[in-house]
């Protein structure tokens, strides 16, 4: 069985709890940190209809179709598997297949560097990396970009959601807030639920920043294995060489 305590997926990068990975000015997302205790109850109610990974897995490929090219590196997210580029989060999670031994985010227009930092050179089927930089505004353009040796291997465009989109969105979480509170949903119920929340708007590089998170907190909860799968379907067969350079 897998055993994700001991994959270097989860020890590349730094843990964070469910509540700093997504930042600051973001209140709706209580739903994940402020509840009660009574809340996230040890025990689940196994009459209540709420997704697994799986069924998030099923709704990933039915909703994203694979990238259709061989390359050695992958930028998943964000910018690759949402409807808009877009994402929720000002805090966002990114995610690449492929060795590169630096990120970067820099804004669109003016190509400015917000945040720079280096990647651990380690073997991993996903890599992932939580952005710490300084936060980032709701509708400007960014650009993120992974390195290796100081050259440009891969690239991916975003903006963080806001104005009525973002308004309407957060509504719609403090619903759903609401009923998973009634329902004494477990902290993993929670979460795979506000996954698949997620995943219905088209804003994935959210859902995975939900199950990296959880399974940060949680190591059977199945969340790294649904991002390794998703990755796999989007990506591909990669093309593989000997050595540092990919």
């Amino acid at each position: 069985m897998h055993n994700s305590s001991s994959d270097p997926f989860f020890h590349a990068v730094r843990h964070r709890s469910l509540s700093i990975l997504f930042g600051v000015g973001v209140s709706a997302f209580s739903l994940l940190t402020g509840m009660s205790q009574a809340v996230f109850a040890s025990t689940e109610n196994p009459n209540q209809e709420l997704p697994s990974v799986e069924d998030l897995v099923v709704l990933f490929k039915r909703d994203r179709p694979p990238l259709g090219s061989r390359t050695r590196h992958c930028a998943i997210s964000p910018g690759m598997v949402g409807d808009r580029d877009e994402v929720w989060s000002d805090r966002p999670l990114f995610l690449w297949k492929g060795q590169a031994n630096q990120l970067m985010v820099e804004d669109f227009y003016s190509d400015e560097m917000l945040w720079s930092q280096e990647v651990p050179h380690i073997e991993s089927t996903v890599m992932a990396m939580e952005y710490d930089g300084p936060v980032l505004q709701a509708n400007q353009l960014y650009r993120w970009q992974l390195l290796q040796d100081d050259a440009v291997v891969s690239r991916g465009i975003f903006s963080v959601m806001g104005g009525d989109r973002r308004a309407q969105l957060e509504g719609n979480i403090s619903l759903l807030q609401q009923s998973l509170a009634t329902e004494q949903a477990s902290e993993t119920q929670v979460a795979l639920k506000m996954a698949e929340f997620f995943g219905n708007q088209g804003l994935w590089s959210d859902a995975f920043a939900v199950l990296y998170a959880l399974d940060s907190d949680n190591i059977s909860s199945g969340g790294q294995m649904a991002i390794e799968t998703m990755a796999e379907h989007l990506c591909g067969d990669m093309v593989t060489t000997q050595g540092a350079g990919g």
